[in-house]
């Protein structure tokens, strides 16, 4: 036989196997392929048998898998949600932790792939155990013509004094300027109702906040879900940056002298 011949047939056979792979792989796609889902526990409104029937119906769709979000009851556009389906769920009370193995454990039986937002909210880094300290932080600052009468340019939580010095225009006027920082006061959003007032932002450009973000996202899952962390619950998720700016950060003056 040609050998041209034969590898022409063999191109042939060998597309014709890949084009009935493929479609076969369009009407039943591997899990690698399958789409996630947001799955938002809003407020007090989760069960557990809410949770079974939403699992088992997601795996029915050919769902691949979902990413937890604890928000709150409501959108910001729509009327409060007068019902509470759980009274007895809060955010990581032992209710929260329950129902969180639960939603895992059937993930895993379904071969689901099982996500955590790292926070409360979809918004984007922080929780209750950030203090102020911790925070995202700015610039701020105020001008006047007398140094003894400058406000100090703070507003909220905690922030400190930079430094007061003049400048003297071309006419010789003297303007002086006092510099700050001062947290911002960012918190995750949507925040659980419960939550109201008790989560901040955590620093993004401290690598010692972020490492105590971390720090209480995954210590409190591996004590509580054992070996379904990994294996039930296989991520963790930083959704949308809706936080703001930050521009301070303790120690950025110092880097900033380093590098130039």
């Amino acid at each position: 036989m040609n050998c041209r011949f034969l590898l022409s047939l063999l191109a042939l056979t060998a597309s014709a196997v890949a084009a009935d792979t493929l479609e076969e792989a369009f009407k039943t796609p591997p899990p690698a392929a399958r789409p996630h889902v947001w799955w938002h526990w809003m407020g007090g409104n989760v069960t557990e048998s809410g949770i079974l029937r939403d699992l088992r119906a997601m795996a029915d769709a050919g769902i691949g898998g979902a990413t937890v979000f604890n928000i709150r009851a409501h959108a910001a556009c729509a009327p409060v949600m007068e019902n509470v389906a759980n009274d007895r769920f809060a955010y990581r009370n032992d209710e929260y932790w329950r129902l969180l193995k639960v939603a895992a454990q059937e993930a895993r039986r379904l071969g689901l792939e099982l996500s955590l937002h790292n926070c409360p909210g979809f918004s984007v880094s922080g929780g209750p155990w950030i203090t102020p300290e911790l925070s995202m932080h700015k610039l701020t600052w105020t001008k006047g013509d007398d140094p003894a009468r400058l406000r100090d340019p703070w507003r909220i939580l905690h922030s400190g004094i930079l430094g007061t010095w003049p400048v003297t225009n071309a006419e010789g006027r003297v303007t002086w300027y006092r510099a700050a920082y001062t947290a911002t006061g960012k918190r995750p959003s949507p925040l659980p109702e419960d939550l109201d007032g008790r989560a901040l932002e955590a620093d993004k450009l401290s690598a010692a906040a972020t490492g105590v973000h971390m720090d209480h996202v995954l210590g409190p899952l591996k004590k509580r879900l054992g070996n379904l962390l990994g294996n039930g619950l296989d991520g963790i998720v930083m959704d949308s940056y809706e936080a703001g700016a930050c521009n301070w950060t303790p120690g950025i003056v110092e880097a900033f002298r380093q590098r130039r």
